[in-house]
C-alpha cells in the first residue's frame, strides 16, 4: 500500500509525528529554505498585500480559535493530549518552483514537512480587486486559515528513508493523516530518468472532511469573536457558498451524502453520530486507511469503498456519484421539499 515504508506507529492521541532521522531532517530543511526564499521575494515584490494580510493575521485571536477546536474535539470524544500548532506562516506568489503547489488557484496550504502554512498572496490581491466589500475577503481569509489549522491539528505522520549502494539509490517518503495516506518511492541510476512510484488513498475524502470540520469551527469562532468577521457574513458568503469554489462542489456533497447513507443503514444511528465518528478518526488517527476502507465497505459495498479510496480529484468524485447513485440517495431533494413546505406553512398563517 505504501511501498513497504511504515510511518511511525499510530497513537490515538493525534498530533504530529516524525520518523526518518537525518533523511527526513534534510527534506524538511530543504523545503523550509524554499518557503523562506519564496516569502522573502513575495514581501519584496508585493509589500502592500503582504502588509494587509499581516494585519488580518494579527486580528485573529488564535487562542480563542484553538479553544473552539479543543471543545469541538471533546464533543467528538477525541482524547488529544498533543495539540500541534503551525510554526510559521509564509507568503507565496502562486505556484513556486520546488514547492508542491502546482496551480495559482489555491488560497493556502499546510505543509506537514515544515509544520507551516503558506498563503497565496496573489489570490488575495485578486480577491480584493474583485470584491470592494473587504468584510467578505476577510471572511474568506479566516475560513482558509481555519481550514489549514484543522489540517495542522489533525493526526499527521511523516516518514522518510534512503537506501541503496553503488549506482542505484532509492528514497521513500510517506505521509499519513487520520484519513489520507500518500507515499512516494524514487529510484535513481546514472544516465537514466528517475523511476517515480506514487500511491495515494482517500485524498478527496480527506479534503471534504477537513472542509466540513473547519466550517463548523470557524462559524462558532465568529459567533464568539464577531469583530473580525460577523457570523452572518461568514455563513452567507463563505459557508453558504462552499460548493461554489472549484474542486469542492462534489467533494462537499459526497461527504454529506456518505454520512447520510451510512446512518440510513441503521435507523438507530443518527447522522450526527456517524459524522462524529469521521471527526474522531480525522483527529486521532486510530485506524489506518485500509481499516477505514473496510468499515466503509461493510456499509456501502466493496466497489464503492475502493472507488472512494482512489478518488483524488473533483472528476473522480463526480464519477463515483454517478456510478454509485443508488447508494448515495440525494437527501437534498427531501430538504428542498421540506423548505417549500415551511414557506407554505408560514404563508398560511
Amino acid at each position: 500500500m505504501n511501498g513497504g515504508l511504515e510511518p511511525q506507529p499510530r497513537k490515538p492521541i493525534g498530533g504530529r509525528h516524525e520518523t526518518g532521522g537525518e533523511v527526513l531532517a534534510g527534506l524538511i530543511e530543504k523545503e523550509k529554505a524554499e518557503l523562506a526564499d519564496a516569502d522573502t521575494k513575495s514581501r519584496a515584490n508585493r509589500p502592500e498585500i503582504c502588509a494587509t494580510v499581516t494585519e488580518w493575521i494579527k486580528d485573529i485571536d488564535v487562542g480563542e480559535l484553538f479553544a473552539v477546536c479543543q471543545e469541538y474535539l471533546e464533543k467528538s470524544g477525541v482524547p488529544i493530549d498533543r495539540f500541534n500548532t503551525p510554526e510559521e506562516i509564509y507568503f507565496i506568489e502562486g505556484p513556486t518552483p520546488g514547492i508542491f503547489v502546482k496551480n495559482d488557484g489555491f488560497r493556502m496550504f499546510y505543509s506537514v514537512e515544515t509544520n507551516s502554512i503558506g498563503v497565496n498572496i496573489n489570490y488575495y490581491r485578486r480577491l480584493l480587486d474583485k470584491h470592494p466589500d473587504t468584510r467578505v475577503v476577510r471572511a474568506n481569509f479566516l475560513d482558509a486559515y481555519t481550514d489549514e489549522l484543522v489540517h495542522a491539528v489533525g493526526y499527521n505522520s511523516i516518514s522518510a528513508e534512503s537506501t541503496g549502494r553503488f549506482f542505484k539509490k532509492t528514497s521513500r517518503t510517506s505521509q499519513r493523516t487520520g484519513i489520507w495516506d500518500r507515499s512516494e518511492t524514487i529510484t535513481t541510476m546514472p544516465l537514466m530518468r528517475p523511476d517515480i512510484n506514487e500511491t495515494e488513498l482517500f485524498g478527496a475524502l480527506y479534503e471534504g472532511i477537513a472542509a466540513k470540520i473547519s466550517h463548523e469551527i470557524v462559524l462558532e469562532y465568529c459567533r464568539r469573536k464577531p469583530a473580525m468577521v460577523q457570523p452572518a457574513i461568514m455563513e452567507e458568503h463563505i459557508i453558504g457558498k462552499r460548493g461554489d469554489r472549484s474542486g469542492y462542489v462534489g467533494i462537499n456533497k459526497l461527504v454529506d451524502q456518505l454520512v447520510f447513507s451510512i446512518a440510513r443503514k441503521d435507523e438507530e444511528v443518527d447522522t450526527e453520530i456517524v459524522w462524529r465518528g469521521f471527526v474522531r478518526q480525522y483527529f486521532s488517527g486510530e485506524l489506518d486507511p485500509e481499516e477505514i476502507r473496510s468499515l466503509i465497505a461493510e456499509t456501502m459495498g466493496e466497489h464503492f469503498a475502493s472507488d472512494l479510496a482512489g478518488a483524488k480529484t473533483e472528476r473522480d468524485v463526480e464519477r463515483i456519484m454517478s456510478t454509485h447513485e443508488d447508494r448515495l440517495p440525494d437527501q437534498y431533494a427531501a430538504t428542498e421539499k421540506w423548505l417549500e413546505h415551511l414557506k407554505t406553512a408560514r404563508g398560511a398563517k
